[in-house]
């Protein structure tokens, strides 16, 4: 078959329809895709789109990742933000910030499976730190497991005391296990790390709860004691007894969460970290492992307070002669007043 030049004309201007019709197809597809992207994003699509260029062309890219994920989320795009942060996360150097943002992300888009393994990651790669136990206890919780959720909120409380939001889900779940005396202990915690705000409700609700419980927070005759303190170096050192049979020297410690003992004074007291739950406790050189003990009572002079959460934590090493931390599960019971030059502190009762 040979073709005139009539034929070929044709078949020219039929491909030149079918090039102008390809060729419009694209333009309106073009618009429609804009126009998509204008109702999604609004304004920010085209920020949006060079974003995700530069996330393509350098995915470890900190400040390209965050400014995307943090312009989709605030487009409530939450499922669109999460994968924009799961490509940097995965693929490159570990980053706690970024991270638990990943974790939260998958967690408020209903994610939760993804979430807590992200979760997961952050606690074995920072294991001494509170913000993974915090947000793996947050997704545990919506994941209806509530008592490895409660085991989380445990460490974030032991790591940081002054975490009021773990201390408020920790006293709830323990009240609601028909636990009241423990509820109560970490209210008392809490309170000695607390503002003068939150002081009275805190107290308030702890005294409910140990009344609930029959287990008083503390005795002291005539509301007060004094006690005498011997000062080694820069420290104070108070001598109690431990369970009604064990007296020790322990530093006078209002910064430490809980009374801390060394191995050696666990063992006089027939305590062992092989019948305990391991966890971490912030120290002065940083976070220790530790492990979680009750003391049936400790009595400091005058003063006793039953059921007095402890820690053995194996680091800690104060000399021969120096037994551990009396800390605040001890000292929060009581108004204390610390007067060096007459060697001695006060405790005397809340009011």
């Amino acid at each position: 078959m040979t073709f005139n030049g009539w034929t070929w004309r044709r078949i020219g201007g039929v491909l030149a329809g079918v090039a102008v019709c390809f060729g419009a197809y694209q333009f309106f597809e073009s618009q429609k895709q804009k126009n998509i992207r204008a109702a999604k994003y609004g304004a920010q699509g085209e920020v949006l789109e060079s974003l995700r260029e530069k996330a393509a062309d350098d995915v470890c890219n900190r400040s390209v990742a965050r400014e995307l994920a943090g312009r989709l989320e605030s487009l409530d795009q939450i499922g669109e933000a999460a994968d924009a942060l799961e490509r940097a996360v995965s693929n490159c150097p570990f980053n706690i910030g970024m991270t638990e943002w990943l974790a939260q992300l998958y967690q408020r888009h209903g994610d939760l499976a993804r979430a807590l393994e992200v979760a997961q990651v952050i606690v074995e790669r920072r294991p001494t730190l509170a913000v993974g136990y915090a947000v793996r206890g947050s997704i545990r919780r919506d994941l209806g497991l509530s008592t490895l959720a409660l085991a989380d909120y445990e460490q974030v409380f032991a790591l940081e005391s002054g975490n009021v939001e773990a201390g408020r889900v920790l006293a709830d779940a323990l009240e609601e296990r028909g636990e009241p005396c423990q509820a109560a202990m970490v209210l008392d915690q809490m309170l000695a790390f607390s503002d003068p705000d939150d002081g009275t409700w805190l107290d308030a609700r702890s005294g409910r709860l140990r009344t609930l419980g029959n287990c008083p927070r503390e005795r002291i005759k005539d509301g007060k004691a004094t006690i005498p303190v011997t000062l080694d170096s820069d420290v104070m050192l108070v001598r109690l007894r431990i369970n009604g049979r064990i007296d020790a020297t322990m530093v006078l410690d209002t910064g430490a969460s809980s009374v801390a003992l060394t191995s050696r004074l666990a063992g006089r007291l027939g305590l062992s970290p092989d019948r305990a739950q391991a966890y971490y406790v912030g120290t002065a050189n940083g976070a220790a492992l530790a492990y979680r003990v009750l003391l049936e009572n400790v009595k400091l002079g005058g003063a006793q307070v039953s059921g007095v959460a402890g820690a053995i934590v194996p680091q800690l090493d104060l000399g021969p002669d120096i037994d551990g931390l009396l800390g605040n599960s001890f000292l929060s019971h009581f108004r204390v007043r610390v007067d060096a030059s007459k060697r001695q502190v006060v405790l005397e009762t809340l009011e």
